[in-house]
């Protein structure tokens, strides 16, 4: 018995087409790919400006959201990038060495004036960070700072020649202009070592004063000469035994006088006794600059 069966094609729904259109896609692009990659390049070269206006105006609208959505996820995430990270440095490592040489050979004036700007701003952040870093890993920098230069000696030793006579006076230069602004704000220390130097040339062996220890021969005899017994806001070292004939520069062989009698004495012996400062606390503190 015949049937009658109805051959109209069923309509399909705008999803099905989509789906149908997409496995279509898909086989054609795997099997010849290029011209899609092609048309892919080119639209995209052809809607670049486009595309970034419109992702810049997108992140302008939405930036909070944005900010907060990075957040999140590198806060979920943070243990995973760490361990790539570590693995890739480990692994990459020489890559990693010649890609930042390379980089900073080519960017180095850029690189030195951002790095000097960078300091200006955050000194004080910086020598507090260094000074943290180093207080924590002390024993290993300096271990690791050894054994490198037990390594490297004559590398390191050309590097510093190399320096000096590159920049020997701008060296120079620096210390002279360091050391005078140190000696105009420390005067006593300047006149100790000036003693100290003329005890030196006098061939004295022993020449320990100190300028505390000279401080408390002034304060002992009250800022006076011991000669004509004047207080004096500018005293000098009379050595009771002269240098010149083996006196020593040394606490109990010096007490305060004025100019005039120091000069009238010069290398005889004191015209009245005089009774030098034997012991002073704690007499043997060095706190002048060699």
């Amino acid at each position: 018995m015949a049937t009658n069966q109805d051959t109209t094609p069923i309509p399909l729904s705008p999803e099905d087409r989509r789906a149908m259109r997409r496995v279509r896609d898909r086989a054609k692009y795997a099997a010849n790919p290029e011209p899609f990659r092609g048309r892919g390049r080119r639209a995209r070269a052809a809607h670049r400006e486009a595309r970034n206006a419109y992702n810049r105006a997108y992140r302008e609208a939405h930036r909070d959201e944005l900010k907060a959505q990075q957040y999140l996820y590198r806060e979920q995430t943070r243990e995973q990038r760490q361990v790539a990270n570590r693995t890739y440095r480990r692994t990459q490592a020489e890559a990693i060495r010649i890609q930042r040489k390379a980089y900073r050979a080519a960017h180095r004036a850029e690189l030195s004036v951002r790095n000097k700007q960078y300091r200006a701003e955050h000194g004080e952040a910086l020598k507090h960070q260094k000074k943290t870093a180093y207080q924590g890993n002390r024993a290993t920098i300096l271990a690791r700072n050894s054994a490198y230069a037990k390594a490297h000696l004559d590398t390191l030793r050309a590097q510093k020649a190399a320096w000096r006579a590159a920049k020997g006076d701008i060296l120079r230069r620096h210390k002279r202009e360091y050391a005078r602004a140190y000696y105009a704000a420390h005067p006593e220390i300047r006149a100790a070592k000036d003693r100290r130097r003329r005890a030196i040339k006098a061939g004295a062996l022993i020449r320990d004063l100190t300028p505390a220890q000279w401080h408390a021969i002034k304060e002992h005899y009250g800022h006076r000469c011991v000669y004509c017994h004047r207080k004096m806001t500018q005293l000098t070292q009379d050595h009771l035994t002269p240098l010149s004939k083996g006196g020593a520069h040394t606490l109990s062989n010096v007490v305060p006088a004025c100019r005039s009698c120091n000069s009238r004495k010069q290398a005889g012996p004191p015209k009245v006794p005089v009774q030098p400062l034997l012991l002073v606390g704690d007499s043997r503190e060095h706190c002048d600059r060699e």
